[in-house]
């Protein structure tokens, strides 16, 4: 047995249990469908682990200084069976046939386990103290991962509200175990006008979200927004949620349109921003906060 194993354990199961805090904090909506998470990631997460089939090999494997041979092989055979027994991990839900016309078939992941997979990802992400990290390794692994459709789908949307909700609620210096700001006393919270824009976030944010096949209402692919723009939305006080709404529930969408230097365009007017993108490359090429006026003038013909 080793001190170092059994600490990394209890701090590993204390950050995913962080994870599942933080979506019961900011996005409760997120665990509206499921059913003893409390139990499934409190009680019941990695339990396997303390089995003397994985925890032996897992101890040597890491902390050991030992990678012979057998070490590895006995490292992997534990790994195989922590994921048929935790299913929790995507490979859990790979089927490999005996039938080389069927292959591999993914299967749908039970919310649950969705929502378990999550915490898991992100608890290295509190372990290091940067919350953004899930996001860069979600995208270092996706093409890798092999998830059945749906199953990316509700992976992909949890990751994009995770990600709006940490650019709102002042995570950039990540020091946030009281969902506050730095320098702030415990469970002091910031006032909606502090909250509502987060200067200096809104181009990364964007981009982040923007990786995860998002579509504008009329089916535009948006694939990023430039320098420019992100730094019309810092300037006019545009945040990111304001943009990505504009883009994806759009109140009116203009027709595409042609400037002086032949740069092609089409307007997506939101409730709280309008978006101009380039049809032809997804950028987002220039943003600003949409009247009151318009808003009320589309919400009416919407209605």
């Amino acid at each position: 047995m080793s001190f170092e194993y059994d600490q990394y354990l209890r701090r590993h199961k204390a950050n995913v249990q962080k994870g599942l805090d933080w979506l019961k904090e900011n996005l409760p909506e997120v665990l509206e469908k499921t059913e003893d998470l409390d139990w499934q990631i409190g009680m019941a997460h990695d339990q396997s682990k303390s089995d003397p089939e994985e925890y032996a090999a897992y101890d040597a494997y890491f902390y050991g200084r030992n990678r012979s041979y057998a070490c590895v092989q006995n490292f992997r055979r534990a790994w195989l069976r922590h994921i048929h027994l935790n299913p929790h991990h995507w490979q859990h839900w790979v089927l490999v046939n005996d039938d080389p016309k069927e292959g591999e078939i993914c299967l749908e992941m039970p919310y649950n386990y969705i929502i378990e997979m999550i915490c898991d990802w992100w608890s290295f992400s509190w372990a290091g103290g940067n919350l953004d990290e899930i996001f860069d390794w979600y995208d270092e692994h996706r093409e890798y991962m092999k998830l059945e459709e749906r199953t990316r789908e509700r992976v992909e949307d949890i990751l994009r509200k995770m990600l709006l909700k940490l650019s709102e609620t002042g995570t950039d210096d990540q020091e946030l175990m009281h969902y506050g700001v730095k320098g702030m006393k415990w469970g002091v919270r910031r006032t909606p006008e502090e909250l509502k824009y987060n200067k200096g976030s809104v181009g990364t944010t964007v981009n982040r979200y923007l990786r995860y096949n998002v579509r504008t209402r009329d089916g535009l692919r948006a694939n990023s927004i430039s320098d420019h723009a992100a730094d019309q939305a810092e300037s006019r006080r545009v945040t990111a949620r304001d943009i990505l709404d504009a883009a994806e529930r759009s109140l009116y969408i203009g027709e595409v349109k042609t400037d002086v230097a032949g740069r092609r365009s089409k307007q997506y007017l939101g409730k709280d921003a309008t978006v101009c993108i380039n049809p032809d490359n997804g950028v987002i090429v220039t943003v600003w906060p949409t009247s009151s006026s318009k808003t009320r003038k589309h919400m009416k013909r919407r209605a």
